[in-house]
């Protein structure tokens, strides 16, 4: 099965899954039930699905801004984790403000 490219609208060949560049994201804060905080993350608004030769010149914001939440949700329980992934967030979010 192909697929359509959603910027140069070209039919790619069969058998070649397309490339999905993230072109929007959101902050959103988690509620976590254990410690009564919010844990900061990303949620992704907009998606492309491109060819090979569009996803060189589309800009994925995704990759820049994606924030690793994966210690927290090993060790549920671990408020020091928590505070890791909060840190974390808040960093990504300052450099994403300065290079806007």
């Amino acid at each position: 099965m192909s697929f359509r490219c959603q910027t140069c609208n070209e039919v790619g060949t069969n058998r070649v899954r397309p490339i999905v560049v993230v072109t929007e994201l959101r902050r959103v804060f988690y509620p976590s039930p254990s410690f009564g905080d919010k844990i900061p993350g990303w949620e992704i608004v907009k998606e492309k699905r491109v060819c090979a030769t569009c996803s060189t010149d589309t800009e994925d914001v995704g990759d820049s801004l994606r924030v690793e939440l994966r210690p927290f949700i090993e060790q549920r329980n671990s408020r020091r984790a928590m505070l890791r992934a909060k840190a974390r967030a808040e960093e990504a979010a300052d450099q994403a403000a300065e290079a806007a």
